[in-house]
């Protein structure tokens, strides 16, 4: 079953999940706030200026995801975590993933073909990635001196 859902999700409080979704043309096709918990997954994002934005304080978990063309992949700030697992991020105009004071894990994911950065890192944030890729960036991660970084070799 495909859920097609041409304004956005929102993410608020009590834990949401949502399976097999896709969601497009949006100004955001995924926003957590206000200590937000969610986890999606095998869900599409198509063709919205942010595909994920993750704040005030909040947590989101994303397995198994699509988020293609846009302005921003995702953008986690506001003390939140994002777990990134087995998605898929391409085609974005600025930062792929963008990270301000907060904690993303990403694992198993491909990150492709932005015009600008592949990750931001910004004020005191944290990245862990594993099995992940990146290529097609101007450049693949850009990390501000607060800010801390644990990638392997993929």
């Amino acid at each position: 079953m495909q859920d097609t859902r041409r304004g956005h999700l929102h993410v608020e409080g009590a834990e949401t999940v949502v399976r097999r979704s896709r969601l497009e043309q949006n100004r955001f096709a995924v926003d957590a706030d206000e200590g937000g918990k969610g986890k999606i997954f095998d869900t599409v994002m198509v063709e919205s200026e942010v595909a994920v934005q993750v704040k005030g304080e909040s947590d989101l978990a994303l397995t198994r995801c699509q988020l293609r063309q846009g302005e921003l992949g995702v953008g986690v700030n506001g003390n939140s975590r994002l777990l990134l697992d087995s998605c898929t991020l391409d085609h974005f105009g600025e930062d792929t993933l963008y990270i301000e004071n907060s904690e993303v894990v990403i694992q198993d994911c491909h990150l492709s073909k932005g015009e600008e950065n592949g990750v931001s890192l910004v004020g005191k944030s944290r990245l862990v990635g594993t099995k992940t890729k990146m290529e097609g960036f101007k450049r693949e991660i850009v990390l501000s001196e607060d800010s801390e970084i644990q990638m392997d070799e993929e």
